[in-house]
């Protein structure tokens, strides 16, 4: 990293500083940048992997229905051994398209629709919506007496509370979890 240190206070200083400050957000705006790159890499993989797995199961699916009406009605027997096993296999399929088709959510990243929230009131909002992780969890909520103005997707970021606050209470187990939200 390419830093100058400044060596005074005067207008140079200043100039130092404001160069310090453009190469620091140079460093970040790369970082965001190359993240990016890699989340649109790993979401055309998901597209292509969830394509090439869901492509062979409509004709398993249709082979199965086909092998369902093609079995011969005078034989009971060998009628429910292909009915049995055609219903596992169907349920096989709608298995694996339910997991494709979760999986591919990953490469349609939502929409980000971001409206100016005043943050203590969403909080608290979002806390009384789940009743507060009662009795699963105890929650702490640290706010600043001031307003807290902030530009979010309000359905999306309650998501993202919720999954965190769910993960927290799966991983200490329920009644013990312990969640901090500090703002």
């Amino acid at each position: 990293e390419f830093v100058i240190e400044p060596a005074g206070r005067d207008e140079i200083t200043e100039l130092t500083e404001a160069f310090n400050t453009m190469i620091t957000e140079v460093k970040g705006a790369r970082e965001r940048i190359v993240f990016l790159e890699k989340v649109s890499g790993w979401q055309e993989f998901a597209r292509r992997l969830a394509h090439e797995i869901k492509n062979p199961l409509t004709p398993i699916q249709l082979a199965i229905q086909e092998l369902r009406r093609r079995t011969p009605e005078d034989r009971p027997e060998f009628k429910k051994f292909v009915d049995d096993a055609a219903d596992m296999v169907e349920e096989e399929i709608a298995s694996l398209t339910r997991l494709v088709d979760e999986f591919s959510q990953f490469a349609r990243l939502p929409e980000v629709v971001p409206e100016e929230v005043e943050l203590k009131a969403y909080l608290e909002e979002f806390l009384a919506a789940y009743n507060r992780f009662e009795p699963e969890a105890t929650v702490d909520l640290k706010m600043p007496a001031e307003p807290v103005q902030a530009s979010i997707d309000r359905v999306l970021m309650r998501r993202v509370l919720a999954n965190l606050a769910t993960n927290a209470i799966q991983a200490a187990g329920a009644g013990k979890a312990q969640l901090t939200i500090a703002l």
